[in-house]
């Protein structure tokens, strides 16, 4: 039941004007003001709660020594191919150019092939020939066999009728080998791409005269790059198959590993070696120059160890790191004073221990890193850190 706020203009003088008791009349004219101040009143404001979330950060820490060396190298094509003709001859047609995108069994080249296909044209001829020399042979061995059988042969020319059937057919294997390399030849008159690929050289013009196994032109395989690079002696105790490097580019940050060591010195007592990379390659193109980094110990010869560079690893608690994409990295979520806002940065896992991650890329030390509840992060969102509860991390 409501009240009207009208009833605000009745006295209450009035309403205990009439004979009720004292008593009475001052309880009742209480009820009513107290009814009409709840009924006009303003209604109550609802309680703000502040939904923000609230992160437990620590301070990153600088963790141990690590030592690395860099290397310049060169960025090549994972498999390359010098392509060649076998067999020797003019080229009367070349099918490409430099920079054009080949796919495997493409024709790229021509041989003039006339010489070749009379060649096959005698191989052939030779076969009919020895096919039916041995028919003649073996025709004749069977009736002189039979002669003899009937006694009007002796055993001697028959003897010699062997020798010459054998010969025959010694003769009707070479005439099959000899068509069969004549149609080898005549196939190898057309050049055809090994496999899918740039055309990264055209070393010959048409109508030039090549010989067997002459380079005129080079592809470079769709396989993917690698880095070329000469490694020095006093290194190669830190330098492995298999080792994992880092690959600076002049714009972009590549992870790799070694994957082929020439087992002979080249000069300055060097080892040509080869780094496969990891990730994406697209838009990187073969003869950027790119620098290789990867660890040494600490017990490195001084004149290699002139040009080591020193950096720590960043120490974090495991339940900082969300896990990435790939191995050997992650995630983790620093917190920004100025404008109270979480930064979400991939980092690479150095090593794992029994409680904390080291990082040796992606965190930097006094870094504000998130330790709780990071699974429920996104980048860029507004947070507030707990109170700090001494050095390295946050009140709880």
């Amino acid at each position: 039941m409501s009240v009207s706020c009208q009833a605000a203009s009745v006295s209450p003088k009035y309403l205990c004007s009439n004979d009720v008791a004292a008593p009475a009349c001052r309880l009742l004219s209480g009820l009513l003001l107290t009814c009409i101040l709840t009924a006009c009143g303003d209604k109550p404001k609802p309680v703000q709660t502040d939904i923000t979330p609230r992160v437990k950060t620590i301070t990153a820490q600088a963790g141990g020594e690590q030592r690395y060396r860099s290397l310049v190298g060169e960025l090549q094509p994972a498999e390359v191919w010098n392509l060649a003709f076998p067999i020797q001859g003019r080229v009367t047609q070349l099918l490409v150019n430099e920079g054009d995108k080949v796919k495997k069994g493409q024709l790229l080249a021509r041989l003039d092939p006339m010489a070749y296909e009379l060649k096959l044209k005698n191989a052939q001829s030779g076969l009919q020939s020895a096919i039916s020399e041995r028919k003649e042979k073996r025709d004749a061995l069977a009736a002189q066999t039979l002669l003899k059988e009937q006694g009007y042969m002796t055993g001697n020319m028959l003897e010699k009728l062997r020798v010459d059937l054998a010969a025959s057919e010694t003769r009707l294997a070479n005439s099959e080998s000899a068509l069969a390399l004549a149609k080898r030849d005549l196939d190898y008159t057309m050049l055809q791409a090994p496999a899918d690929g740039t055309i990264s050289g055209r070393l010959i013009e048409p109508f030039a005269d090549v010989n067997a196994g002459q380079a005129i032109m080079r592809l470079d395989g769709a396989a993917g790059l690698r880095v070329a690079i000469r490694v020095p002696d006093k290194l190669m105790q830190d330098f492995a198959l298999g080792t994992p490097v880092s690959i600076q580019l002049a714009d972009r940050k590549l992870e790799g590993k070694v994957s082929r060591i020439d087992a002979r010195a080249s000069a300055g007592d060097s080892f040509p070696s080869y780094v496969s990379i990891t990730g994406d390659t697209t838009g990187l193109r073969p003869g950027v120059t790119a620098r290789v980094q990867f660890a040494v110990n600490g017990n490195t010869g001084s004149d290699a160890g002139k040009d080591v560079q020193v950096k720590r690893n960043i120490l974090v608690p495991l339940q900082a790191i969300v896990p990435g994409n790939a191995p050997g990295h992650g995630f983790a979520f620093v917190f920004d004073n100025k404008n109270s806002k979480v930064r979400r940065v991939e980092v690479r896992i150095k090593a794992v221990n029994d409680s904390d991650v080291e990082i040796d890329e992606g965190l930097k030390a006094g870094d504000e890193v998130v330790v709780a509840g990071v699974a429920f992060l996104s980048d860029g969102q507004v947070v507030k850190p707990m109170a700090k509860e001494g050095k390295g991390g946050s009140k709880t």
